[in-house]
Parts: C-alpha cells; sequence; structure tokens
C-alpha cells in the first residue's frame, strides 16, 4: 500500500480489497418504467447455460449485442469480460440494473479499458458499475503500466453518465483523453460518480471543452502516482482545458490529492486559453486536499491565459502530514488561481495559522488568491 501509513485508514476484507464507501449524495436505483421500451436485454444473446456468477468470458456476446443494438439492458448479475474492453456506438443508451457488474478478467497487460467511449457522439450510459482487475492480475508482483481504465472517454461529443460506480482498476476510474481523429472531448456530464480504491486516480481529465461533473465521491485512491480522486493534467499543448465544471467534489483518503492540477504539459509557444471552476470541494484525510502544480520556465514560452477557480473549498484533516493543500515555485506561466472562501480544519496544531498574512503575500505575487 501506500508508504505513508498514516494518510491511509482504509478496511480492508479478506482478499485485500477496500470495502466499498457509503454514498455520501443520494442516487436513484434502476427503474423498467424509464427505460426506452424499445430497449433490448443482453441476456437474449448470452449462450441457453449462462453464467450468473461473473466466472465465464462473455465479451464476444455482450459486444455484438452493442454493435446490433443502440438500447440495451444489461442483466442483473456480473458479467465477466476480458481486457479487450466493450465499445459503445453512437446513439447508444445503456441501462444496468441494481446488480449489473462489468468484472474485469485476470489481465497482466498495463493499459486497457474496460469501456470504452471513443469517438463517438450522444451515448447515455445509467447506472454502470464496474470492476477491474486490481486483485486477479496473472502476476499479481508485476508493476508493469498504469494506464488500466474503467470508462474511457476520448474525442466523444454529447456524452452524459449518471451514477457510476467504479472500483480497483490499474489506473484509472474515469479517463477524459484525445482519441483517433485527434480533437478534444466536448459537452461531457458525469453525475454522481462513486470511485474507489483504483491505482493511479480517481478521474484523470487530459483534454476536454464543457465538461461538467457533478457530486463525484472518490476514495482511497493508491497505488501510483499521481494517486489523486481528481487529476488534471494536459498531455500536451494541443489538449483543450475549456469550461471545466466540477461541483460538489467529495474526495477522502486518496494517498496523494484530492484534486491535482498540473499543467506544464500544455505550455509552449503559442497562447492557450484554460478555464477551470471548482465548487465545494470537500477533502477529507487525502495527504493534500489540493495541489497546483508549479511549471519549468523556459525563454519565450508564452503564459497560459484564462483562471483556475476554487470556491467554498472545505479540508479536514486527522494526521499531523494531512495538508490543506500544496503550491509549488514557478507560477509565473499559469493563469491567475483564485481561492474564494477556504475553510480548513484539523485536530492538530500544525496547520492552524497556514493562512496567515505571510503565506497569503507570497501567493499574491504568483498570481495566487485567497478570498474570505
Amino acid at each position: 500500500m501506500c508508504k505513508n501509513k498514516d494518510v491511509l485508514s482504509f478496511k480492508v476484507n479478506k482478499i485485500g480489497d477496500i470495502e466499498k464507501p457509503e454514498r455520501v449524495f443520494l442516487v436513484e436505483s434502476f427503474n423498467k418504467t424509464l427505460v426506452d421500451p424499445s430497449a433490448v436485454e443482453i441476456l437474449n444473446f448470452l449462450p441457453k447455460k449462462f453464467s450468473k456468477i461473473g466466472d465465464v468470458d462473455y465479451t464476444n456476446e455482450i459486444q455484438r449485442a452493442l454493435d446490433k443494438n443502440r438500447n440495451i439492458i444489461f442483466p442483473n448479475f456480473p458479467i465477466l469480460i476480458n481486457d479487450n474492453g466493450l465499445s459503445i456506438s453512437s446513439n447508444s443508451t445503456l441501462y444496468f440494473r441494481d446488480k449489473s457488474l462489468l468484472k474485469l478478467k485476470s489481465s497482466n497487460k498495463g493499459s486497457y479499458s474496460i469501456l470504452k467511449i471513443n469517438n463517438v457522439d450522444n451515448v447515455k450510459i445509467f447506472n454502470p458499475k464496474i470492476e477491474g482487475d486490481r486483485y486477479r492480475r496473472y502476476d499479481t508482483s508485476s508493476k508493469i503500466g498504469e494506464w488500466g481504465m474503467g470508462i474511457s472517454l476520448r474525442s466523444s461529443t454529447n456524452i452524459t453518465i449518471y451514477n457510476p460506480e467504479v472500483s480497483n482498476c490499474w489506473g484509472d476510474g474515469i479517463y477524459f483523453g484525445m482519441g483517433s481523429i485527434d480533437k478534444p472531448n466536448f459537452n461531457i456530464k458525469i453525475l454522481n460518480a462513486l470511485l474507489w480504491n483504483n491505482r493511479r486516480n480517481g478521474i484523470s481529465i487530459i483534454t476536454g471543452k464543457e465538461i461538467f461533473i457533478d457530486q463525484p465521491q472518490i476514495e482511497s485512491t493508491y497505488g501510483t502516482n499521481p494517486q489523486a480522486a481528481i487529476d488534471i493534467e494536459p498531455n500536451k499543448p494541443i489538449d483543450l482545458l475549456q469550461q471545466i465544471n466540477i461541483s460538489n467534489p467529495y474526495t477522502k483518503n486518496n494517498a496523494g490529492y484530492g484534486i491535482l492540477i498540473a499543467l506544464n504539459s500544455m505550455l509552449d509557444y503559442n497562447k492557450h486559453h484554460i478555464n477551470i471552476n471548482i465548487l465545494e470541494h470537500k477533502d477529507v484525510n487525502s495527504k493534500y486536499g489540493l495541489r497546483v502544480a508549479g511549471v519549468i520556465s523556459k525563454p519565450k514560452l508564452e503564459r497560459l491565459e484564462g483562471s483556475i477557480n476554487f470556491v467554498r473549498s472545505n479540508f479536514y484533516s486527522e494526521y499531523e502530514n494531512g495538508e490543506p493543500f500544496l503550491f509549488n515555485p514557478n507560477y509565473g506561466l499559469l493563469p491567475v488561481i483564485t481561492l474564494e472562501k477556504v475553510n480548513i480544519e484539523n485536530k492538530t496544531d500544525k496547520i492552524k495559522d497556514y493562512l496567515n498574512s505571510k503565506i497569503v503575500e507570497d501567493l499574491k505575487m504568483n498570481n495566487i488568491f485567497i478570498i474570505d
């Protein structure tokens, strides 16, 4: 587990897994009356004597159902799929029942995506439940790769995912990246996500425009850096981060960060505009509630334009080594960063005076403003 034992307070069951957290935000259960009448049962594509305990690989059967139909209902039991994952087509709607589960078969791949929403438009997914292979690797001692994703969204448009639950992935719970058509994700909504015990990040946002994430609950992210609940980190200058809006994120017990923003890879010799807004963030007992990483300054690099805004952030820690936020030097090329109405509660005296005048003045010198 994480070297920093003080940061983590996990409950562990017999197989070394972490118990599913109680939901902080209420969500609706599967309701058949809300399902499109044309929706097709995946059961119709399974063999006659199918397994209901998630021990038989039905990847090919499920993919065939997804290819032939645009409205699909998953059965009320776990289904085993392999590391080829499942690809979703444009104009699809998927419904998961209360006990539905996509369970990844043991893999040794360092990179996979269980549910792939890549280069498509107009998709809705209700209540997906996904479990990675973190404790079912062929070689449990191997640390190869960090890109095993529960849900990947790449170069897709008009996507809404309601109440996803993703756990035990080798990399990230949900990943926003660039696909083969080299365009950012656009108009993506993730509502009421519950993500826990994923190895690298809960959510990674590499590129996107008009991304709305509401009430994500992300806990116990640990295993390989950065170990963040939410990591906003472009890979290259052509990635977009415009109108990234995250409201009411609840992050807890993450070995790295509640929220991490690292923009160094976006810098080049052209102007780029970003806009990130995070409202009502609450972090409990992560090592750092928030980190905005500094950048490496080089001659002639253009400063990023736009803004990064945090409004009504709340940081709680029971540990001496837990800190509300981490700011590194070298912010001269970043846009203005504003923290409005920050609340810090800590059971130790270590950060009682964290927002003293000296720190506030130091931050202002680097375009970081803390507003009461």
